[in-house]
């Protein structure tokens, strides 16, 4: 019998995510593909790029099996390809490197 993992969370006061609405963190999908939001997984993807806590954030999403959304920078498909934390930090230094081209940072901010 396999044990199940618990699901682990983290502490998201000082992340960028937390400023920001939501909605843009769950651009359209279908069939686990970012569809017509590929504009608006970007923004998402230049946040994460630039906030504090994406390693956290990209661990914990895939160790919690997220199956929707961008976490730590990453979309479903992109996280299902990282499966060790050296690959993980591979991923958000790529991301970094190109965050300016990704999009500004002039998204909706929650009230």
């Amino acid at each position: 019998m396999t044990k199940k993992k618990e699901p682990v969370t983290i502490d998201a006061t000082d992340a960028l995510c937390a400023e920001i609405d939501p909605e843009l963190w769950f651009p359209s999908m279908e069939n686990g593909r970012v569809q017509s939001s590929y504009v608006a997984a970007n923004y998402a993807k230049s946040v994460c790029a630039r906030c504090p806590l994406i390693t956290q954030c990209l661990l914990t999403a895939i160790h919690n099996k997220e199956e929707y959304g961008i976490w730590g920078g990453a979309t479903p498909n992109e996280r299902k390809n990282i499966r060790t934390a050296n690959q993980a930090k591979k991923f958000i230094i790529t991301l970094q490197d190109k965050a300016d081209d990704l999009g500004s940072l002039n998204v909706k901010r929650k009230r």
